[in-house]
């Protein structure tokens, strides 16, 4: 299936046909193998500028560059790339592309969130609760450089708490809004920006509404 247009090159796109991927270059109809593998490689997405591109196979997150250098985003952690769940692992650069944010699996059969250096190929920052905590990741969105809001949901499915994290100045996730309901939670993604909004969706009042 197809993963995206390549950034500033709009005729070139990445497409990925039983677990490999391959760039497709529309003007000219030209197909040529990007990554090949006995692994399949899942969650592809481009870096902003469109030079490389980040995926995780065989339970590691790498980045390979268009030109050939490929490298391996590893740590001394006990956790990784958590597998498909109910779609793609979320993966995403955020907007200056100096970070790689991925919801991870921890030891403890837990759902978390890791951001990587990149360019430093370390772990950045990471939040993941143990099981017993009684909540695990939800979802996440980058709202500007280096500053990511992500969801946790409490593992009885009717509570949500949206914390806010600055890579360079805050040392944990500060909550900035909460929800329940009298019910189950429906997943969604929230959505910010770097003015300092987000949008989410909320059944508060007991009908869905974005806030």
């Amino acid at each position: 299936g197809g993963v995206g247009g390549r950034p500033n090159k709009p005729d070139e796109r990445l497409v990925r046909s039983d677990g490999d991927l391959n760039t497709v270059e529309a003007a000219r109809g030209e197909t040529n193998p990007f990554v090949t593998a006995p692994e399949p490689c899942g969650a592809p997405t481009w870096h902003p500028d469109g030079d490389r591109v980040a995926y995780i196979r065989d339970g590691t997150l790498w980045v390979h560059h268009v030109d050939g250098p490929v490298r391996g985003l590893t740590a001394d952690t006990d956790f990784g790339p958590a597998a498909d769940l109910f779609g793609p692992t979320p993966l995403m650069w955020d907007p200056a592309g100096d970070h790689l944010a991925v919801v991870v699996e921890t030891a403890h059969e837990s759902l978390g969130v890791a951001v990587y250096d990149a360019a430093e190929g370390t772990l950045a920052w990471a939040d993941t609760p143990d099981y017993g905590d009684g909540f695990f990741m939800a979802d996440f969105a980058w709202v500007g450089d280096g500053h990511l809001v992500y969801a946790q949901d409490a593992t009885t499915g009717d509570e949500r708490v949206y914390r806010s994290v600055r890579l360079t100045e805050d040392d944990g996730g500060v909550a900035i809004a909460s929800d329940s309901v009298d019910g189950l939670l429906l997943p969604h993604s929230p959505v910010g920006h770097e003015s300092g909004q987000l949008a989410l969706v909320s059944a508060r009042t007991g009908y869905r509404h974005v806030y």
